[in-house]
């Protein structure tokens, strides 16, 4: 008897799951074949804009978040850009109506109650960005003051040999009082230390009256197997390590060092340079390949063109910071940035110098709202999900 029960159930639960797939399926599809399979970011603000990606995006289309209607910017047949109507903080769902058909499984999620005030000077870093040799246009971009001498532009662009990048560049004066740039460490790590700590996690450690973090990104690459750093690490003026340690397995890591001297200046060298300068170091993490040295962009090995999620960062002759996070892996919303196109934006910005810190699932950038003061990680990270890292650097300012 309860066998029978048992077996009654299941397919009962079956019937049941296939209706819900029938109708899932015929929602996303139906006659003219229309389906979303994803949006890209899935949360923002007001006047953002995201990239839905499915088929049958053909003939007249709309969207509408919500029981709002978004604005679209561009379309293909499997892939339409939109800026994001205004709503209050909270998830709505996204519909695409092609013709007759509508397709509504997706949701994205409004962080704030509105759009984010945007600096004046907006596309200042996106004009820059423009002006590279290896980027062809942008096609859209969005900055906001994040605070006095601190601003993050959200930068969309296709680059000369055809593919397209979604990026973040935080811009930091070091000349403006109270903005400082600094290393972070797990757990406020400073000694030796085998452990990891996500961007959300170390910015609640450091985040305090008076030194705000206003942005933050990963940083040097570690041993995954022995939890050890590939170069220095330099914190409040502690050498937490002192030792690069290199290997061929991967022979595009510990082969610099990034650091802020003791008298405020930036740094970016190869390593060699590193024991003659250790002792004037004040912040300090290892890097990988230099992209620009002397204002200029060095030679780099022509075998190292792979697309990928890159994390990078460089200073200008006036003591600038620039922090770059591109995001990569993900056909129809950002395909990565090479050494070289990396290489070209930070020329264009101006950088005196410039380095390539960790990538792939660990190239996330995390800026502070200014709307609710909380941390957010604004890129896409390709794991997914948040990466724990081994070490960031970060900028604070005083508030």
């Amino acid at each position: 008897m309860k066998k029978t029960v048992a077996i009654f159930l299941l397919a009962v639960v079956a019937f049941f799951g296939f209706a819900c797939s029938s109708a899932n399926s015929d929602d996303q599809v139906g006659a003219a074949s229309v389906r979303t399979t994803s949006i890209v970011p899935s949360s923002g603000v007001s006047g953002d804009w995201a990239i839905i990606s499915g088929t049958g995006f053909s003939g007249s289309v709309s969207v509408s978040v919500g029981d709002n209607p978004a604005q679209i910017t561009s379309k293909t047949s499997k892939r339409i850009q939109i800026e994001l109507p205004s709503n209050q903080a909270g998830t709505y769902p996204v519909s695409v109506t092609c013709g007759e058909q509508t397709a509504s499984n997706l949701c994205y999620t409004y962080l704030t109650d509105g759009p984010v005030e945007t600096d004046p000077d907006k596309d200042a870093i996106a004009e820059a960005v423009g002006k590279a040799d290896l980027v062809s246009k942008v096609m859209e971009s969005r900055s906001r003051l994040l605070s006095e001498g601190v601003f993050e532009s959200d930068v969309f662009f296709q680059t000369v040999s055809g593919t397209i990048v979604h990026a973040y560049i935080v811009m930091a004066d070091l000349n403006t009082p109270g903005v400082n740039l600094s290393v972070c460490t797990p757990y406020k790590a400073m000694a030796p230390y085998k452990k990891k700590q996500t961007l959300t996690e170390m910015t609640n450690l450091y985040d305090a009256p008076g030194a705000r973090v206003a942005a933050m990104i990963n940083g040097d690459f570690w041993d995954t197997s022995l939890l050890v750093p590939r170069g220095p690490i330099h914190h409040e003026g502690v050498i937490v390590n002192e030792e690069f340690n290199y290997s061929e397995r991967v022979p595009q890591q510990a082969l610099s060092y990034v650091a802020l001297r003791k008298d405020g200046r930036m740094l970016i060298d190869f390593k060699e340079s590193y024991p003659s300068s250790k002792s004037d170091l004040k912040e300090a993490t290892g890097a990988g390949v230099v992209l620009v040295k002397d204002g200029k962009i060095p030679e780099i090995n022509p075998k190292w063109t792979a697309l990928d999620p890159r994390t990078a960062i460089g200073y200008t002759e006036k003591n600038v910071v620039y922090l770059l996070v591109a995001d990569g892996r993900a056909e129809n919303f950002s395909n990565g940035l090479t050494y070289a196109q990396m290489s070209s934006i930070f020329e264009a910005l101006g950088c005196k110098a410039a380095a390539n810190l960790d990538g792939g699932g660990s190239a996330q950038i995390l800026t502070r709202n200014p709307e609710t003061g909380k941390g957010e990680i604004r890129n896409r990270p390709a794991d997914g999900k948040e990466r724990a890292v081994f070490n960031g650097w970060m900028v604070t300012v005083k508030e």
